[in-house]
């Protein structure tokens, strides 16, 4: 009897593991049910940007076989919403709507691959007429412009491109010497309407020092090809002495310098030595300058001071005349 309702028990027991199991994966399919329906939404989405990434602003791009494959799509150019807000055009199936011009199924229309071109450019050189058919334009969609005029900037011959109403620096060569300046061949230019004003051999942003065939001598002085400078075997030399006694004229001619042996030659500047005052007594007697000393400090009852008097001048340190006379003062009594 007892083993008669053990097996009971575990029937209710398997019953109950049975319906909670089964409650388990129907909750299961149902969540993975969801998932599956977001990502075919999330598909569909993704796939209609891909298809319209590349198409401008108001031109609808649809598919004229309806497959998956992108290279057969044709390039449908439609501006039908923004005329029938407009309450202008009347929208007709089959016909081609690009800005505000309408193309017949079947009929051709000149358009661009680029509305602005520059002043050395030709707009027929961009264009090409594309047949409309049954609602696409055939073609090469990259020409989708309907109109193409020249750009109002100004375009230099490297392609640099100056904005109309600015002005820019510019230089008649790209290159000068050393011993020359850039600035002697600058001018400024005026862009107005695609045209530069000044002389058109000013066309170059940058104007660079050349250093070809010039000479670098001593301290990092450098001359240019067929320059000459005066070089000096002394540095300095005493007062009284003239740097013109050591000094030699070089010449920088294609790279090398002639005329002196720089290794003689091998001062940039001369100078001479600055002279020395004169002290005495309690001054101090500049070079050149005459002084008025004397041989007393005090006169006497024979001679005032102006007999005791001698003007002495300060040589590069020395004083010339007779060195009893080395008071800067005399008092009479």
């Amino acid at each position: 009897m007892f083993s008669s309702y053990q097996n009971k028990k575990d029937d209710e027991n398997f019953e109950e593991k049975k319906n909670k199991t089964a409650l388990v994966v129907k909750i299961v399919l149902i969540f993975f049910g969801i998932i599956a329906v977001g990502l075919a939404a999330y598909y569909t989405y993704y796939t209609k940007i891909l298809i319209n990434k590349d198409v401008a602003p108001g031109v609808k791009k649809e598919s004229k076989t309806k497959s998956d494959d992108f290279n057969s799509l044709f390039d449908k150019i439609s501006d039908k919403n923004d005329s029938d807000s407009a309450g202008k055009t009347k929208y007709i199936e089959n016909n081609c709507y690009i800005g505000d011009k309408v193309v017949e199924s079947g009929k051709s229309i000149k358009l661009y691959s680029r509305k602005l071109v520059t002043p050395y450019e030709n707009c027929e050189n961009f264009a090409k007429e594309r047949v409309c058919k049954d609602g696409y334009f055939l073609g090469n969609k990259e020409f989708k412009f309907t109109t193409c005029r020249p750009d109002v900037d100004c375009q230099l011959p490297d392609g640099s491109i100056i904005k109309n109403g600015e002005g820019i620096k510019l230089y008649s060569k790209n290159t000068v010497p050393f011993g020359q300046t850039c600035e002697r061949y600058a001018m400024k230019r005026f862009c107005k309407d695609t045209v530069l004003s000044g002389d058109n051999n000013f066309i170059y942003k940058k104007c660079n020092i050349s250093y070809d065939n010039s000479c670098e001598v001593s301290d990092g002085h450098i001359l240019a090809n067929n320059q000459g400078h005066v070089f000096y075997s002394k540095e300095q030399v005493k007062f009284g002495d003239s740097c013109s006694k050591y000094a030699r004229r070089i010449m920088c001619s294609n790279a090398s310098m002639q005329g002196g042996d720089l290794r003689v030659y091998k001062y940039w500047n001369c100078s001479e030595t600055v002279p020395k005052d004169c002290a005495i007594d309690d001054i101090v007697i500049p070079h050149g300058k005459p002084q008025a000393l004397y041989s007393k400090e005090y006169g006497d009852s024979e001679h005032d001071c102006g007999f005791y008097k001698e003007i002495r001048t300060c040589n590069n340190g020395v004083l010339d005349g007779q060195e009893e006379y080395h008071y800067s003062k005399c008092y009479d009594n």
